[in-house]
């Protein structure tokens, strides 16, 4: 008997309907390759912010480590609010706070945290500034020498740059301690070093002598000739 001619089964509309169903599944495919690379990629990315912040973690524990050491073995530490709460991990005020002169208490007590951490140490103070402007800052200081406060209650200064204020502060208040001047005369004379500096666009004072220093803590603007 002759044979009947094979048909396809995909013969005809079958066969566009094959095509429309594997061109539907292509598709598919191709979303779900792209979310899945969009999703590899913000793991990726997440993996790698992590382990960024861990070593950040890591270097700022080294740091302060570091830190610790050296303050253990110091005779004199100074630094702003900012400094023993980042370097050192000691509680204080709020770094650039306002109505700063109602805050002294809150700083007395910030360094009576750093000696009790760093006793051998004989000297401590801080800075305080609040800023009004950019060219107007209140500007005082905190000392403890063994058991005595000295307190510059803040005061207005004028500001041509900032910067380097309150490295003043301290090379005025180191001065002050190996001229072997009275306690109460090294905090005002690194206040004043400190003021002087922030008139001047380098980043240090360039006092002609001590006289002058001393005028700008005297607030005497008059000029010798």
């Amino acid at each position: 008997m002759p044979q009947r001619p094979r048909v396809s089964p995909f013969a005809g509309e079958d066969i566009n309907d094959v095509a429309d169903e594997t061109k539907g599944l292509r598709s598919t495919v191709a979303e779900i390759v792209d979310k899945y690379n969009k999703r590899s990629e913000e793991e990726a990315r997440r993996q790698q912010e992590e382990k960024e912040r861990q070593e950040e973690l890591r270097r700022e524990q080294e740091l302060r480590e570091i830190f610790s050491e050296i303050c253990s073995i110091s005779d004199i530490l100074i630094g702003n609010e900012e400094d023993f709460q980042l370097c050192l991990g000691i509680e204080g005020p709020e770094a650039g706070g306002k109505d700063i002169a109602s805050k002294i208490e809150g700083f007395k007590e910030m360094i009576g945290r750093v000696k009790a951490q760093y006793p051998n140490a004989q000297v401590y103070a801080t800075t305080l500034r609040q800023v009004n402007n950019t060219n107007s800052h209140n500007w005082g200081a905190i000392m403890l020498e063994g058991e005595n406060w000295h307190v510059v209650e803040p005061r207005e200064i004028h500001v041509l740059d900032r910067i380097g204020g309150g490295d003043g502060f301290v090379g005025g208040l180191l001065y002050g301690i190996l001229r072997e001047w009275a306690p109460e005369k090294w905090i005002q004379f690194g206040w004043a070093s400190g003021a002087l500096a922030t008139t001047f666009l380098t980043d240090y004072g360039q006092p002609i002598d001590e006289d002058q220093v001393w005028s700008i803590w005297q607030g005497n603007a008059r000029v010798k000739r």
